[in-house]
């Protein structure tokens, strides 16, 4: 999370334009920060502008310095020269030219993480063992089986393993969405004419992903005849388009998703072994929210930071003594009713949220 404190429209302008791909809030005085930090258990940083007193800064970053919480403080100024000493190597100043090549500092993390701590939100255990997986497996471009439970964020880590992989936009595929027919001719795409409908050629992700990843979600939904297909594909890059009887050749990196037991699929024959050993070459498990509850503060905040809430919710730690059978999404979905019943500043009793909506 990185705090940006202003009191100048422009210069919040300037800094939500620099600053769009970070989780962050934005405060007019340091008083209003000070509040929002009582309340959070979650690494961040803080932007602060030159137009704010010195003194003020000065007195702020004494009183925080030694948050082991706090990653980076970042001052913006045009003067540079005459500030007094800053207490440690975590608090600098920089220009307004040389602001936007001193981001990558505030992500607390060295330049070759990737991204992963913006992306994959969390400094428990569990987050840090996930990012550490996500990185070692990510650049080394085998196929990859992300499993875990419903609404845990599978998605985000298949993206985040196919950034370590490709520039190339990565293509997705919902295996539960279509029926077999519509499957294989997303899959391999098809020739006009070739069925009903089919009014002209179509390219299917085979093609379009060549270089880069498809993502196949929920793909223990594939029919039986299309995992052979596709395992054929997989071991030879080969391909047909549907009306077709030309191959075509492609080359990318399969990232399936999962939230059901393998094995269980395996027994009751709706996954075939091989198929499952071509797709599952490495392993990435998702844990359960429950089994990281300490990131809660840290991914509230950051659901109120990209929804623009202009208050926070106080009661984290009653959010905390919730199981959270729906992950990180039913943690999302509660942030937002909490807001839109402007339920902010009242202690949450889970257990009766859960009953009337859950």
């Amino acid at each position: 999370m990185v705090y940006f404190v202003s009191n100048s429209r422009q210069t919040r302008t300037r800094f939500e334009t620099l600053a769009k791909d970070f989780e962050c809030a934005f405060f007019m005085t340091f008083t209003g920060l000070e509040r929002e930090l009582r309340s959070h258990d979650g690494c961040y940083s803080v932007v602060i502008d030159e137009n704010l007193e010195m003194a003020a800064c000065l007195s702020f970053i004494s009183r925080h310095y030694s948050d082991r919480n706090l990653k980076k403080i970042l001052m913006i100024s045009s003067q540079t020269e005459g500030v007094p000493s800053l207490p440690d190597d975590r608090i600098s100043i920089c220009s307004y030219s040389d602001f936007e090549d001193r981001l990558s500092q505030l992500r607390g993390k060295d330049e070759d993480d990737d991204g992963l701590a913006s992306l994959l939100l969390g400094d428990s255990p569990a987050m840090v063992h996930l990012r550490s997986e996500v990185k070692r497996i990510g650049a080394a471009g085998h196929n990859v089986l992300v499993y875990g439970p419903t609404g845990s964020g599978k998605e985000l880590v298949a993206k985040a393993l196919h950034a370590a992989y490709s520039k190339k936009a990565p293509s997705m595929l919902n295996c539960a969405l279509l029926d077999s027919s519509l499957l294989e001719s997303h899959l391999f795409g098809h020739r006009k004419g070739s069925f009903s409908g089919a009014d002209s050629d179509f390219k299917g992700i085979a093609e379009t992903a060549n270089g880069s990843s498809i993502i196949l979600d929920e793909f223990e939904a594939m029919p039986m005849l299309t995992q052979a297909k596709l395992l054929r594909f997989i071991d030879t890059g080969e391909y047909y388009r549907v009306g077709e009887n030309v191959p075509r050749y492609s080359k990318c990196r399969i990232i399936a998703l999962s939230n059901e037991p393998i094995g269980q699929l395996l027994d009751d024959k709706r996954l075939r072994f091989d198929f499952l050993m071509r797709i599952a070459v490495t392993r990435i498990n998702v844990p359960a929210l429950k089994d990281h509850l300490e990131d809660i503060g840290t991914l509230v905040r950051s659901r109120e930071a990209k929804c623009v809430y202009k208050d926070h919710i106080r009661d984290i730690e009653g959010l905390k003594r919730y199981p959270w059978p729906g992950n990180v999404r039913q943690l999302f979905n509660v942030v937002d009713s909490i807001h839109t019943d402007n339920k902010c500043d009242k202690s949450i009793d889970m257990e009766d949220f859960a009953r009337g909506f859950y």
